[in-house]
């Protein structure tokens, strides 16, 4: 309802019409006008009145203020915990971008493809544009349907398209790299110093090493609880381990190596985890130590990929290996064999 306010000065009249909104609290929208004639600003509020009562169009301006940036922040609010720490850090760096300013129901494609042309000048790969474009269908699948916003999933979609054609997204090449054992004495002597030193409150050389033998990522490394452990079958529990649908309460049971076991169980019982440790500073101090003794394009990760590897190496099958690394799918360990035709001997 609009309303009207006489206003008097030096013997002139005007009316000064106010029209308000609000939905479920929120002020969606607040004009005002005035009019030298009471009839006129009558009229006008009417009318506004009428065109603002139309089905949608509050539900409209009341999200005509939501930015991308507010529903990242909303999302992480109410669904972070759940989230990988590579999925909170991509959608935290969004947020330090111009399309999060821009307002949700109105990006575009063009907006899109923009902001992930900026992200690789400024040295973003492929795979990592990729990332950030699977980030933003999902926080508008979210926005859709747990948040009731109209966005327009169509419009990631079509980037998407576009940008994969353009090859400024792309899926990241499997890596092969595996230490070499120069490579792995070098770290071993440098994080067996600082530990025996005490120069540093992570065990490195004991985290490296139960990487190696255990399969495990390090954010599951850190997540292992002692009264998870079964000493008579030699396993252990991985909590909320890695899904691409269900990570929440996927707990998943494997199997220790032996050299894993007696690495986890010579660490001090401190707390209820084993290795009660961030992983990111895992990580950091593993690239540091890396950059330091001049070793190139080795990541963390690519311990996994060793494990696994020597696993196969060892005599294992892919079955008893996937209870070793708990790999959803079998043809992802096929590539860890390293087999090739002539490595097959005849019968």
């Amino acid at each position: 309802m609009a309303t009207i306010r006489r206003n008097e000065n030096k013997g002139s009249v005007s009316y000064t019409v106010s029209v308000r909104k609000t939905v479920k609290g929120q002020k969606v929208f607040d004009k005002s006008e005035t009019f030298e004639k009471r009839k006129d600003a009558d009229e006008w509020g009417k009318a506004l009145d009428v065109k603002l009562s139309k089905p949608g169009v509050l539900e409209a301006l009341r999200y005509k203020m939501v930015t991308v940036g507010e529903l990242i922040q909303r999302y992480l609010d109410e669904y972070g915990e759940e989230f990988g720490k590579s999925k909170k850090s991509n959608l935290n760096l969004i947020l330090r971008w111009d399309i999060a300013d821009i307002v949700a129901i109105e990006l575009t494609s063009g907006d899109i493809v923009q902001y992930i042309k900026e992200r690789g000048a400024n040295g973003a790969a492929p795979p990592t544009c990729l990332n950030d474009v699977i980030w933003l269908r999902n926080l508008f699948k979210a926005a859709r349907s747990s948040f009731d916003i109209p966005v327009d999933l169509q419009v990631i979609e079509d980037a998407n398209d576009f940008l994969h054609r353009e090859g400024l997204i792309a899926k990241a090449g499997q890596r092969e790299r595996r230490p070499t054992h120069e490579e792995l004495m070098k770290l071993s002597r440098h994080f067996w110093k600082k530990q025996q030193e005490g120069r540093s409150s992570y065990p490195m050389f004991d985290i490296m090493w139960f990487a190696i033998y255990s399969c495990r990522r390090d954010s599951e490394i850190t997540r292992l609880r002692w009264d998870d452990n079964k000493a008579k079958e030699l396993t252990g529990l991985v909590r909320d381990a890695k899904h691409p649908t269900a990570k929440k309460g996927n707990h998943q049971r494997f199997k220790y190596t032996k050299v894993a076991w007696r690495l986890a169980n010579r660490q001090p019982k401190k707390s209820e985890f084993i290795f009660p440790y961030d992983p990111s500073t895992i990580s950091s101090y593993f690239t540091n130590a890396c950059k330091l003794l001049a070793i190139k394009d080795l990541k963390l990760h690519d311990l996994r990929h060793e494990a696994v590897s020597r696993l196969f190496e060892t005599g294992y099958d892919i079955v008893q290996v996937q209870m070793f690394s708990l790999h959803r799918n079998w043809n992802t360990l096929r590539r860890y064999t390293h087999l090739k035709p002539g490595d097959i001997e005849l019968r």
